[in-house]
């Protein structure tokens, strides 16, 4: 009967009904949903101290097929946290799935973006947002963006001429 207790599964149901008390009720329902579907399946009926990183390891590369990296990379975090649970209850000896995310491919990099570096781009970043759907929030960023670019170009522009002395303007 202290297998059946101490099996992936079990440990997992403990381990967040321990974490429901911190986590937002959508937050727990996600997470125990992401847990039941694609890790249970493949490790629940086995104990947590005869799990091997390289079990942890094939089924989260398998949750990765599916380009899913955020999820795997988010389950792959739950997994480590019923096994350090475990660990600290005694359980097993070592966490197992901590070896796993140095196997996991990275995410891709989604690249810098240009930077707008005259007036005419910002002037058309503004015209496409206005068509778009955005929320007002975002209208506002957008705006914001191109204020903060044209008080950097002011605090940059060299004030000399006739009426300024010192870099100071005179009227």
């Amino acid at each position: 009967m202290a297998g059946a207790r101490n099996t992936f599964e079990a440990v997992a149901q403990k381990w967040l009904q321990m974490k429901r008390k911190e986590w937002s009720d959508g937050h727990y329902s996600r997470s125990a949903r992401a847990i039941e579907r694609n890790v249970v399946p493949a490790l629940g009926k086995l104990p947590v101290a005869n799990i091997t990183p390289a079990m942890i390891a094939t089924t989260m590369l398998a949750i990765n097929k599916r380009d899913v990296f955020e999820r795997t990379s988010r389950i792959l975090q739950h997994v480590n946290g019923v096994f350090r649970n475990a660990q600290a209850r005694g359980l097993c000896r070592d966490n197992r799935a901590g070896p796993v995310r140095k196997i996991l491919p990275r995410k891709k990099e989604s690249g810098r973006m240009a930077a707008l570096l005259n007036f005419d781009a910002h002037r058309d970043v503004l015209r496409r947002a206005q068509l778009a759907r955005l929320s007002p929030a975002a209208h506002f960023a957008h705006r914001l963006s191109v204020m903060n670019w044209l008080m950097a170009r002011a605090r940059a522009f060299r004030w000399t001429s006739s009426r300024s002395q010192n870099g100071i303007w005179r009227s």
